[in-house]
């Protein structure tokens, strides 16, 4: 992930938007872990999970 952030800054890019899951807890953690912070949440009736997203700001 340091490495694409490291890219993504070369690449002018101000900002990195992800997602994962409910279902994939280690994943949040992950993120979290690395400053992403949640800015929204999708579910869909037939979906047992929710869709979690998270934005970071990127420093160059």
């Amino acid at each position: 992930m340091t490495e694409l952030e490291r890219r993504a800054v070369r690449a002018s890019l101000r900002s990195a938007f992800l997602d994962t899951a409910t279902n994939q807890p280690e994943a949040m953690a992950f993120y979290q872990g690395l400053g992403y912070r949640e800015v929204g949440r999708e579910s869909q009736p037939d979906w047992t999970w929710t869709l979690v997203y998270y934005l970071k700001e990127l420093v160059p």
